[in-house]
């Protein structure tokens, strides 16, 4: 009997020891099918954040735990709640479906534990359902769908039809884009709008259905696993010759690498990071040397993922502890250099405020893939919700 309450001390001690000298964090992203063109970049982007640190802070080793949501809410929230009770880590991140970080916030609010947004895009998570509790390293529908929306509106169009996939993400930034081109240019008309079921085999229909409108504008609402398979469909269909073509990411690496010569030239896109611009000193250092450590150029979620991590490290450094309360207190209105130039994580609602890029996909010498061209930075503060407006929306919600 004392020689199993000693050796059951010991490994109490050993436990106590070692949980004090690791800092555990959960990764909830789709590891499978069309959605790890996206995924694999924030996940590599985070690994060369912590590489740069030597995967330590105050001491302590960072451990990093993947989970593969398979783009599924209830999978997502599974795990979550793994993580907390079976795996006690400190933190988690992810996950590029909106619904699935609805739903991972939601609990994360409840546990106290804090919640890092790299790739969902829904306004909803750091707005009308934003907590203390929840991050997000990566513009939502609200900036982008506004950005967006400035752009066209500068354009001779007025006739703009809507489509897109059927979940959170695409109706909100559909709505987002929508509401403020009224706003731009008030004499536009949406000609009819059409969706489909994310995964759809067959976007065909889809498209015909549109070209016989005739928009001269259309805008189209998806993103992860519809991204690639639609953008072949404009392709093929020859529908942006018959429009404009915008799609938000449209612009971004990874979209254009997955097509490579069956993405169409010519469409409007916007997105958060180019690895090729701005061309400066630090965006080509993050460019190289991700790169040199993945064999590709990172995308817009290389650096969500990557500044996640040079936050995280640095509100741990500035907290001096692992304490979740202290971190996040050290991480609100925290403002760092990045790629892109200073981007700050705004205090009251936890968004990241960083610059958008909206260009035109062209062919360009030297480039295995299109680039966006013609680009226009669109500064931060231009396109986020003011913090009146998001307090009116965390009132209705309630």
């Amino acid at each position: 009997m004392r020689k199993f309450l000693a050796a059951f001390l010991v490994l109490f001690l050993v436990g106590i020891a070692y949980s004090k000298d690791v800092i555990k964090i959960g990764v909830l992203d789709c590891y499978s099918g069309p959605a790890t063109v996206y995924t694999y970049d924030a996940r590599d982007g985070f690994k060369l954040a912590l590489k740069e640190a030597g995967w330590k802070v105050l001491g302590k080793k960072i451990e990093v735990i993947f989970r593969d949501t398979k783009f599924r809410p209830n999978l997502a929230l599974t795990f979550a709640k793994e993580f907390v009770f079976k795996d006690k880590v400190d933190f988690i991140a992810g996950t590029i479906s909106s619904a699935c970080a609805l739903a991972v916030s939601e609990f994360c609010k409840e546990k106290k534990v804090p919640f890092f947004v790299w790739e969902a895009q829904s306004e909803k998570i750091t707005g009308a359902k934003g907590h203390r509790y929840v991050f997000s390293f990566v513009p939502n529908t609200a900036m982008s769908g506004r950005a967006m929306a400035k752009y066209i509106s500068k354009k001779p169009y007025t006739k703009f039809w809507i489509t897109g996939s059927d979940y959170e993400y695409g109706h909100a930034i559909a709505n987002s884009f929508w509401r403020n081109l009224k706003k731009f240019k008030p004499s536009v008309k949406l000609i009819g709008e059409s969706w489909f079921k994310v995964g759809e085999p067959d976007f065909g229909p889809y498209i015909s259905a549109i070209m016989a409108k005739r928009p001269q504008v259309v805008y189209v609402a998806t993103g992860g696993k519809d991204m690639v398979p639609f953008l072949k469909a404009v392709k093929a269909t020859g529908l942006a010759k018959r429009a404009v073509v915008m799609v938000w990411t449209a612009t971004d690496t990874c979209t254009l690498r997955a097509l490579k010569n069956q993405m169409p030239e010519g469409i409007y896109g916007g997105c958060s990071y180019h690895f090729y611009y701005p061309d400066t000193p630090e965006n080509r250092a993050f460019a190289n040397a991700f790169k040199k450590e993945y064999g590709r150029e990172p995308g817009f979620c290389a650096l969500s993922g990557y500044l996640f991590g040079k936050f995280l490290i640095a509100a741990i450094k500035k907290a001096g502890s692992v304490d979740k309360e202290k971190v996040i207190d050290a991480m609100e209105g925290m403002t760092l250099d990045s790629p892109v130039g200073k981007v700050t994580m705004r205090a009251y609602d936890h968004q990241l405020m960083q610059p958008i890029f909206v260009g035109i996909t062209k062919k360009v010498p030297g480039y295995k893939f299109l680039i966006a061209t013609e680009i226009e930075t669109i500064r931060p503060e231009e396109v986020i919700p003011p913090i009146s407006e998001i307090k009116k929306e965390r009132e209705k919600a309630k």
